[in-house]
C-alpha cells in the first residue's frame, strides 16, 4: 500500500513538474512574441518618424509656432496665416513664367506662396527689411533663414548640391538640393558675399520664376 501511495505521489509530482515546464515555456514564448511585436512596432514607428521627419525637414517654412508646408492646401495655409495674424494678398505679375501658376500670394514682402489649383507647389522666402519687424524670423525646419551664410547652409544640408549661375539684373549663385518630396534652393546674391538672399522650396518640375541662364555645374 505504501509502495502504491509513493508511486502515485511520484506520478503527480512529475505531472506537476511537466505542467510547470510547459507553463514556463509558454511564458517564454509569449514574452518572445511580445518582444517581436514590440520590436516590429518600434521599427515601423521609427520608419514612420523618419519619413515624417524627412517630409517636414525639406518641404516647410516655420514662422514661430506656425509651419507652412507644400503639403498644405490653400485653405489650410490661409487659415494658418489668419490665426497667426499675418496679412496676405494675391499678387499679379506680367512675368511669363508666372503663367504656369494658377495663383500666388505675398505675405508682406518676405514670403511668396504659389498654387496650382488649390495645392501649394512653391514657397519662396525673400531677404527683406520687413523681416526685422517680426518677432520670429521665418526659416526652414533646419534653421536656415535669409541672412544665413554659405557655411551654415553646408553645415545644415551638406556639401552635395547642384550649382547654377544666374545673371540678370543682378548676379546670383543658386545652390539646389534635391529630395524625394521637394527641392530646396538657396540663392546667394552678388559675387563677393556668402549670405543667403532667398530660399525656394518647391515640388519637382515647378521651377521658380527666374531663369538660371547657365548650364548645371557639376
Amino acid at each position: 500500500m505504501a509502495i502504491i501511495f509513493s508511486l502515485s505521489f511520484f506520478l503527480v509530482a512529475c505531472s506537476n513538474g511537466n505542467l510547470k515546464d510547459e507553463e514556463s515555456t509558454d511564458k517564454e514564448n509569449i514574452s518572445e512574441d511580445a518582444s517581436t511585436v514590440s520590436n516590429d512596432f518600434s521599427s515601423e514607428a521609427s520608419s514612420y518618424s523618419s519619413e515624417s521627419e524627412q517630409l517636414i525637414n525639406h518641404c516647410s517654412i516655420i514662422i514661430g509656432n506656425l509651419t507652412i508646408s507644400l503639403n498644405d492646401n490653400k485653405q489650410d495655409i490661409f487659415s494658418k496665416l489668419d490665426k497667426a495674424d499675418l496679412k496676405y494678398s494675391e499678387l499679379k505679375s506680367s512675368d511669363s513664367e508666372n503663367i504656369k501658376y494658377d495663383s500666388f500670394y505675398g505675405v508682406a514682402g518676405w514670403l511668396q506662396i504659389y498654387f496650382l489649383k488649390d495645392e501649394c507647389v512653391r514657397l519662396r522666402l525673400i531677404s527683406s527689411s520687413s523681416l526685422e519687424d517680426l518677432d520670429e524670423i521665418p526659416q526652414t525646419t533646419r534653421g536656415l533663414q535669409p541672412y544665413s551664410s554659405y557655411s551654415q547652409m553646408v553645415e545644415k544640408y551638406g556639401s552635395s548640391y547642384e550649382t547654377y549661375s544666374y545673371t540678370g539684373k543682378q548676379v546670383y549663385t543658386i545652390y539646389r538640393y534635391s529630395f524625394d518630396n521637394c527641392i530646396c534652393e538657396f540663392g546667394i546674391q552678388g559675387e563677393n558675399t556668402d549670405t543667403i538672399y532667398n530660399i525656394d522650396i518647391y515640388v519637382p518640375n515647378q521651377y521658380p520664376i527666374y531663369h538660371y541662364g547657365e548650364e548645371i555645374q557639376k
